[in-house]
């Protein structure tokens, strides 16, 4: 990471305290990658999702922007731009994610982000344990039944309560494609060395005769270096049964050492439609570190692939990565 420039702001905070001088540091980091995927499959529909085929090189970069502050209340001002030439927000904007975020000093803190916002549900998608992807990712399937959600100029809440409990939430206004306002929330415990619980829900609006109500429950525990975990999930459709899901994850996970990781997962998926046959998912990942280069790697299978019966897809995917 690279200490650009230090800076004097001072900063209206409005409600929050009639004036208060703080001393901010702008740093700079980044990372770039060099990635290649390879997906076959015997589905007689697929989608884009991965190359089937051809040439599946690829390349990732990115550079964020980062600058913070303390007040005289002892509030902390974070700000975050990301610069991100495959993923710009908007066809005028050098930016993807960027965000504000405010520690209140005890009350938890407060994201707002103008893009790349992410919700409980969408963070929760699967805390299963992995070295490198979910097993549901690289190949072209069902993934989480619970990600909706979030987006731009969105809320995030948290806070760490006494005991190990923690709490969530999320919130979005209405926009284009909402019929209403998305919330949710959720409440994680780790209390217990090793061992973490989490529940979260949430309704997303996006239409009105299918309004979706998510729910997840995950529960991982690190003993030494395995890590084990177990996820359910339930997406509930008023108005269309066939449209609801439920998934089951679980997997292991094994730090050979401090720079060496290996895992293994199942992703199980039921659709509510009947005429659909239960898709399951497995995989392999690993990750090694050296330095600030990584390289990692996955190789998932998954059957009955989109609920399609007797069809299966296999994938890989090879990146080496660079930070700085």
């Amino acid at each position: 990471m690279n200490n650009i420039k230090k800076i004097g702001l001072t900063a209206l905070a409005g409600s929050l305290v009639a004036s208060s001088a703080m001393a901010a540091a702008v740093t700079a980091s980044g990372s770039s990658s060099i990635g290649l995927t390879q997906v076959s499959g015997t589905q007689t529909t697929q989608s884009t999702n991965a190359p089937l085929g051809g040439n599946g090189w690829s390349m990732g970069n990115s550079v964020t922007f980062s600058g913070s502050g303390e007040m005289d209340n002892g509030m902390t001002v974070s700000i975050s731009f990301e610069l991100d030439a495959g993923a710009a927000d908007g066809t005028k904007s050098p930016f993807d994610s960027h965000s504000i975020k405010v520690d209140t000093n005890g009350l938890g803190t407060i994201t707002f982000a103008g893009h790349g916002g992410s919700t409980v549900m969408d963070n929760w998608d699967d805390m299963t344990p992995n070295a490198f992807e979910e097993v549901w990712d690289v190949t072209d399937n069902n993934g989480a039944a619970t990600n909706d959600g979030g987006g731009n100029n969105s809320f995030f809440y948290s806070n760490s309560l006494d005991m190990g409990v923690n709490i969530y939430a999320s919130y979005t206004n209405q926009s284009a494609g909402m019929v209403e306002s998305y919330q949710d929330w959720g409440v994680s415990y780790t209390g217990i060395e090793g061992l973490t619980i989490g529940y979260a829900e949430g309704e997303n609006k996006q239409t009105a005769a299918a309004f979706d109500e998510q729910s997840t429950m995950y529960l991982t525990y690190a003993y030494g270096p395995v890590t084990v975990g177990y996820q359910t999930a339930e997406s509930d459709v008023q108005g269309g049964a066939t449209s609801d899901a439920d998934t089951l994850i679980y997997g292991i996970s094994y730090a050979v050492n401090d720079d060496l990781s290996v895992s293994y997962g199942v992703h199980e998926y039921e659709y509510g439609d009947t005429s659909a046959v239960d898709q399951e998912s497995s995989g392999v990942s690993i990750s090694y570190t050296m330095g600030s280069i990584s390289i990692s790697g996955a190789l998932n299978e998954t059957d009955n692939v989109g609920g399609e019966s007797a069809t299966q897809e296999d994938g890989y995917y090879v990146s080496m990565g660079f930070s700085f």
